[in-house]
């Protein structure tokens, strides 16, 4: 299943769709440019993430992350990549 998600303010937004995808079991990847949000992002998910076996990668695209191997592994399945980047 794929999400494509592209509501702001993701200060405001970003939290809730995290939580669905992860209960889910998809990713999430967003292309926020607010910093704040990007650092709330990882401070409350990745733990989380982790736990679950599920990527979260917030400001992905805006600050040139498209071209990143973490971004490719979420567009080519997280499986198939190591944690190393």
């Amino acid at each position: 299943m794929r999400a494509r998600y592209c509501a702001g303010p993701f200060l405001d937004t970003a939290a809730p769709v995290v939580d669905a995808e992860s209960r889910g079991g998809c990713s999430y990847v967003d292309v926020t440019a607010e910093q704040a949000s990007a650092r709330s992002t990882f401070e409350t998910y990745d733990e989380a993430a982790r736990a679950a076996g599920v990527t979260v990668i917030p400001a992905a695209r805006f600050y040139g992350g498209g071209r990143s191997k973490p971004v490719a592994c979420v567009r080519h399945s997280t499986t198939r990549c190591s944690r190393r980047t």
